[in-house]
C-alpha cells in the first residue's frame, strides 16, 4: 500500500522535529525520506548511492547497474524539492571532508547498512505513528507518478522494472 499525502506530511514533519538540534542527522534523514519518496529507489540502491551518482547540472540521479536488481543502470529525474535537499546534504558532506564516497552515512562517516536503515525505519515509524517500510515508500513514489498522469512505460523505467507486468501490479495494489 502507498502512503497518502497526510501520512507523508506527518512522516516528514516527524523527521524534521526529531533532528532539529542536529544539523547533519536532520539533513541526512530528510534527504533519505525525500530520496525514497521522489526516486523510488530500492534499499540496495539507496545504500550504495554515491555522491558522483547525483548530477545537479542535469537534475538526475544515476542508479549504478551493480546496485540495481535488474543489473541495468538508469537515470531518474530529480524533483525540485529533492534537488534543494541534496544541495544541502552535499554541502554538509564537503564540510565533513569524508572519504567513503557514499551519499548517506552514519555519524562516524561510515556508510549506512541494512541494519542501520532498518533501525531508521523503525525509529520514524514509531515516532510518527505511520507504519511504513522502504518498499511502501517505493510504492508511494510509483502511485504518485501515476496520479500525475505519467505513462506506465515512464514509471517502469523510473522503477527499474524489466517488464510492464510488474509495474502494472504496483499500480493496481
Amino acid at each position: 500500500k502507498a502512503l497518502n499525502e497526510t501520512d507523508v506530511e506527518i512522516l516528514v514533519a516527524t523527521i524534521s522535529l526529531q533532528q532539529i538540534k542536529n544539523t547533519f542527522l536532520g539533513t541526512r534523514d530528510k534527504d533519505i525520506i525525500y530520496t525514497l519518496l521522489y526516486t523510488g529507489l530500492r534499499r540496495s540502491e539507496l545504500l550504495n548511492l554515491k555522491i558522483e551518482d547525483i548530477d545537479l547540472e542535469n537534475n538526475t540521479l544515476f542508479v549504478q547497474p551493480h546496485t540495481s536488481k535488474s543489473k541495468k543502470g538508469r537515470r531518474i529525474p530529480l524533483n525540485p524539492i529533492l534537488v534543494i535537499a541534496l544541495k544541502q546534504c552535499l554541502k554538509l558532506l564537503l564540510i565533513r571532508k569524508r572519504a567513503t564516497g557514499r551519499l548517506f552515512i552514519l555519524r562516524r562517516d561510515t556508510p549506512l547498512t541494512i541494519h542501520s536503515i532498518k533501525a531508521w525505519v523503525n525509529k520514524y515509524a514509531k515516532l510518527s505513528g505511520i507504519k511504513f517500510s522502504l518498499h511502501i515508500l517505493r510504492h508511494t513514489f510509483s502511485c504518485s507518478l501515476a496520479k500525475q498522469h505519467a505513462d506506465i512505460v515512464s514509471i517502469k523505467c523510473a522503477l527499474g522494472h524489466s517488464g510492464l507486468l510488474m509495474t502494472d501490479r504496483y499500480l493496481r495494489s
